[in-house]
């Protein structure tokens, strides 16, 4: 309801065109999944720095950057660890029959 006023007709149209696109892909496509679209796009990828980065060297210019990940990596630990000893610390909690056990994730 709130996509359809006035100044968002854009942003409705293109997800209404994700969806529909997205249905007929993994609908009427019969075998092909969203695992292996991820899979192809990453492939593609991968295919497109190996060539850019070939290219670059032949013609003389700087490789393509590639940015360091650690730092992202490092993060989503820390988000995984926290996320995780909430979920325990919530069924520590209804097994005790504590007050507010009848929250798993507070």
């Amino acid at each position: 309801m709130v996509l359809w006023r006035r100044g968002r007709a854009d942003l409705s149209a293109l997800l209404l065109a994700t969806a529909v696109a997205s249905w007929i892909l993994f609908h009427g496509a019969s075998g092909y999944t969203a695992v292996l679209l991820a899979t192809n796009m990453l492939f593609l990828l991968l295919v497109m720095l190996y060539a850019w980065s070939r290219a670059a060297r032949l013609l003389g210019h700087p490789a393509p950057a590639i940015p360091d990940l650690q730092p992202v990596a490092d993060e989503l630990d820390a988000l995984i660890r926290s996320g995780l000893a909430g979920i325990a610390s919530s069924f520590r909690h209804v097994t005790q029959g504590q007050p507010g056990s009848g929250r798993i994730f507070a």
